[in-house]
């Protein structure tokens, strides 16, 4: 994952994956719905069969812009997986200013409060 230095990442790009009670379905809608209501962002790509959604971020003070991924897989009928990952969009980046932690972060918390509510 990188080595912290005075609070920063080293090494852009930061994944995180947990297991949530839900079917594959309704998982992967409600990572549709957050992803498409990420700030500053819009989905580039998406792929139901996949599982996977991708958005990309705009630039800011502290980065070029993210490609945030999000993979949804199902378990079993009631259990799936989610894997989030952002990355820079310029490659050479080495540190992200905690961009990164901060998508993943805020990516999985969304979706778990959408699939609270149902």
């Amino acid at each position: 994952m990188g080595t912290p230095l005075l609070g920063w990442r080293i090494r852009g790009g930061q994944e995180r994956s947990v297991s949530i009670r839900g079917d594959f379905e309704r998982v992967y809608n409600a990572s549709l719905e957050v992803m498409a209501r990420l700030p500053k962002a819009n989905i580039v790509c998406e792929d139901r069969t996949k599982g996977e959604i991708v958005g990309k971020t705009k630039g800011s003070l502290q980065s070029w812009g993210e490609l945030v991924t999000v993979k949804v897989s199902r378990v079993d009928d009631s259990q799936s997986s989610i894997r989030v990952r952002s990355e820079p969009k310029v490659k050479a980046t080495k540190i992200d200013y905690g961009k990164g932690v901060e998508n993943v972060e805020a990516v999985l918390k969304a979706i778990q409060a959408v699939r609270l509510e149902e």
